[in-house]
């Protein structure tokens, strides 16, 4: 069932409870399913050491994101993570998964909160991608000179889109993402 596409990121910004924003997220993850795949529903779901999820009897990669007011997912031919996340409130949990050089910008950002939100975002795209799960890996990936919105790092492709209340990261292994 393979289809040459790039990444497809989906994302809608919703007023649901957030015990329904999982449901949603695999609603839209169904929806882009249906339009590029024609499927009437979800493939069977597994689960990866770290509880990645995946569908063992496709060739299709996906993954899903939801924070409070919005769900994401994105669909490739090759291993992706996607975040989407509420700006912060506080950059408390800093020293804890920011590496020196990010906790450095951190200290004299105007927006602190907001850099911080864009660093969650991407370090939780990139272990979502690798399927490593959370752990205190995410201390040594350093996003502190990745300033543009869309770049390479290592040997990764990323995107990010910022919207008012939300970040959005995007990781995967090929060059380009097409945003629906």
């Amino acid at each position: 069932m393979q289809k040459d596409i790039s990444p497809l990121i989906y994302y809608k910004i919703l007023d649901i409870p957030k015990e329904k924003q999982h449901e949603e997220a695999y609603k839209l993850l169904l929806h882009g399913l249906h339009k590029e795949y024609d499927m009437k529903e979800l493939p069977v779901i597994a689960k990866g050491e770290h509880g990645k999820p995946y569908f063992p009897d496709e060739e299709i990669y996906f993954n899903v994101s939801h924070t409070d007011g919005a769900v994401a997912c994105m669909i490739s031919e090759y291993p992706c993570g996607i975040d989407i996340q509420s700006i912060a409130k506080s950059i408390r949990a800093a020293k804890k998964v920011c590496s020196v050089k990010e906790q450095e910008q951190l200290a004299c950002a105007k927006e602190p909160e907001r850099l911080f939100t864009r660093y969650w975002a991407l370090k939780e795209a990139f272990v979502k991608c690798t399927g490593t799960g959370i752990t205190d890996e995410l201390l040594k990936v350093d996003f502190s000179e990745c300033i543009e919105n869309d770049f390479m790092h290592d040997n990764m492709h990323f995107a990010v889109e910022e919207e008012e209340q939300f970040i959005l990261a995007t990781c995967n292994c090929v060059k380009t993402s097409k945003k629906v």
